[in-house]
């Protein structure tokens, strides 16, 4: 899944560094109200993404999938995964937003871009966002420079980036954060039985760490992977590395023990014959 808030360019990084022949299919949906899929008045909630997810995969014949989601997007990717576990072979969660949820509270504020949630709608400056049909260039992209500090904020995609961002709709940008201030699924993790890998940069200013600590701890086949240096955006501040994490991660180890262990019992075999051979000549 696509981090919603920057729509299709994000990932193209990493697509576009896939090996040809790689013996799979690399499929990138845009959400509902983000990119070229369709824009309704309602339904931006992150279990109705992932039911629209379902949909997709169910259109697809797919099965058995590795999924991947940034962000919003990794909270629709684990949704979907306490949904539809079954479908999901292994689950990588970049910068997602944590499993116990973004709430305020006067213990512990969350927050987004310095905002805490869920007021983050009704904040003045986002007001002036939600008022216009798209939401204003110079703002975005002092937003994502500040969350994105391993890019290069002067290239030609960064422009491509802020530019992508610039068509989200206000609907939709007040749903998903409204969203956000309200979702958990903390205690439904230990049910989730395929591998999870969680990536965070440590100059994340978006997700917090602790949470996201407590989030691996509670999932029983979990490890959480920090990348110094690096922001909200490891797959876009530094693609290559990231290409080589995930392929490593959703490398068929079962079909390498397999294999191993086949060859073991065969060597097992031998020595037993060869013995055999040596005592009756």
């Amino acid at each position: 899944m696509r981090e919603p808030a920057t729509g299709k360019p994000p990932w193209f990084l990493c697509m576009a560094i896939l090996p040809p022949g790689g013996g799979g299919t690399v499929y990138a949906p845009d959400m509902r109200g983000f990119g070229e899929s369709e824009h309704p008045e309602g339904g931006y909630t992150i279990e109705q993404f992932a039911a629209d997810l379902d949909a997709f995969v169910n259109e697809m014949a797919l099965d058995h999938i590795h999924l991947v989601g940034h962000s919003l997007g990794a909270a629709v990717a684990l949704q979907f995964a306490v949904q539809y576990p079954q479908k999901v072979r292994k689950l990588l969660l970049v910068s997602p937003p944590p499993a116990e949820g973004m709430p305020c509270s006067p213990q512990e504020d969350h927050t987004m871009f310095g905002l805490t949630l869920p007021h983050f709608a009704e904040n003045t400056h986002m007001q002036n966002f939600f008022r216009n049909s798209h939401m204003d260039r110079a703002i975005l992209s002092h937003v994502l420079t500040q969350i994105t500090p391993g890019m290069d904020h002067g290239s030609k995609f960064f422009a491509a980036l802020v530019g992508d961002a610039a068509l989200i709709s206000r609907e939709t940008l007040k749903g998903v954060i409204q969203s956000l201030g309200s979702w958990t699924v903390q205690d439904r993790l230990p049910a989730l039985d395929m591998p999870v890998l969680i990536l965070w940069g440590e100059k994340d200013t978006v997700v917090e760490r602790a949470p996201l600590e407590r989030m691996a701890r509670g999932l029983p086949h979990a490890e959480l992977i920090v990348w110094e240096g690096i922001g909200h955006a490891p797959q876009l501040e530094q693609p290559e590395r990231f290409h080589a994490l995930l392929m490593e991660f959703m490398a068929d180890k079962t079909t390498v023990e397999k294999v191993q262990s086949q060859a073991q019992r065969l060597l097992q075999w031998s020595r037993k014959l060869w013995k055999r051979q040596i005592g009756n000549p």
